[in-house]
């Protein structure tokens, strides 16, 4: 008799837990994936809300190796526990840490356009610096488009990328009839590529998919495509809910010329200050806690960019002119 009553009380219980649903735009997710040549290898991590989050000792990512699952007794899981602050509708970038110019073999250094970004991103650091040294920090960003990957909170999982306990053999590709596996020979999508996550995507995946089609959430670019690293367009940002910031920020002279003094200034501190030109690269990034802040334009080069203010209130953009 007691098994008849525990039975549908358990049921109930794995239901309830199935019914538990992520909110849209309430927590981080992988917003680009890149898989480029050698160990050109970066993620960026999109934060969908008007809160900076931390990301130390509460987030990590995981690599489930070549088809590896989530049992830890049966499979090798490699994870990488995540450093730094992901600002209010801002992004954080963690890269392959391959920096030693005389590196060969696992070692070989990064490109140096992908390089430069690591360096002077504000929100970004190296991983995975030592190949054998385990599986806690060290074999994460070596994915090699047949790998799924996730993003953890406190270990619990807030997103996918690919899916968990499937190898799909070289990579995911857009084969449905393959199940998006390379069994019949579809185009790669995780191998060789670029992928941006689309802007109407405002969660992450938080349980691994039956079927992994990358074309549903992402965008594909070439091979070896940085460009779109440290900015992301999501839908979540809603710039009519921040509008009271365009009369409490204040930016002059603009247009300016070239060499000059920008100052930036407002009713309260700043907070973290972005300035992104016209492809979407960030070329500079800073955190003030002043009111006032000035910028010397005399390294960038004449053209139109954006001007990015991050607080508690919202998020602030502006257009500049450089002449």
């Amino acid at each position: 008799m007691r098994k008849i009553i525990f039975l549908p009380i358990v049921m109930l219980a794995l239901l309830a837990q199935a019914q538990i649903v992520q909110q849209d735009c309430a927590e981080l997710f992988i917003s680009e994936y890149i898989e480029g040549s050698h160990n050109n290898k970066a993620l960026e991590i999109y934060n969908p809300t008007d809160t900076d989050i931390d990301l130390n000792g509460t987030y990590d990512l995981v690599r489930y190796s070549n088809g590896a699952g989530e049992s830890i007794e049966s499979d090798i899981q490699y994870v990488q526990p995540l450093t730094g602050t992901v600002p209010a509708y801002g992004t954080f970038i963690a890269l392959l840490d391959r920096q030693d110019p005389n590196g060969t073999g696992y070692d070989t250094i990064l490109f140096a356009d992908l390089l430069n970004i690591g360096n002077t991103f504000a929100n970004s650091a190296f991983y995975s610096t030592d190949y054998n040294s385990g599986t806690n920090g060290c074999r994460v960003m070596v994915f090699n488009g047949d790998d799924a990957l996730g993003l953890r909170k406190n270990g619990n999982t807030v997103d996918i990328f690919g899916k968990i306990g499937e190898d799909p053999g070289y990579a995911w590709t857009d084969d449905a009839s393959a199940g998006f596996t390379d069994a019949n020979g579809g185009d790669w999508w995780t191998r060789d590529h670029t992928l941006i996550r689309k802007a109407s995507v405002k969660k992450g995946v938080s349980t691994s998919p039956i079927l992994f089609d990358p074309t549903a959430e992402w965008d594909t670019l070439a091979k070896n495509t940085f460009t779109e690293l440290g900015t992301h367009t999501c839908d979540c940002y809603n710039s009519t809910s921040v509008s009271e910031q365009t009369k409490q920020i204040s930016l002059y002279p603009n247009p300016i010329n070239n060499n000059n003094i920008l100052i930036l200034q407002a009713n309260q501190p700043l907070g973290n200050i972005s300035l992104i030109n016209m492809i979407g690269q960030t070329v500079r990034n800073f955190k003030s806690e002043q009111n006032i802040v000035t910028i010397n334009t005399q390294q960038l080069s004449s053209g139109t960019y954006f001007i990015q203010v991050n607080n508690k209130d919202g998020v602030w953009e502006e257009k500049l002119i450089i002449q």
